[in-house]
């Protein structure tokens, strides 16, 4: 069970990676469309939102990141 401190933290950790992953798409050119941000912006997943952040390294479309 997490503390009160440790759950917040992790909170901010995954918002901050969402944040990061939106970021490098911006970087690369990559649109993002409103659902696909939300998607990205609610991802409770660390190990999603890390998957997420490496296919956007190389990514040639919004899609190659995404696809499941």
């Amino acid at each position: 069970m997490w503390t009160e401190g440790q759950r917040l933290r992790a909170e901010g950790r995954r918002e901050e990676l969402a944040e990061v992953v939106l970021r490098l798409l911006a970087l690369r050119g990559l649109r993002v469309d409103k659902q696909s941000r939300q998607r990205i912006l609610k991802c409770r997943s660390m190990a999603t939102l890390n998957r997420w952040f490496e296919r956007a390294l190389l990514a040639k479309s919004l899609s190659d990141v995404l696809e499941t």
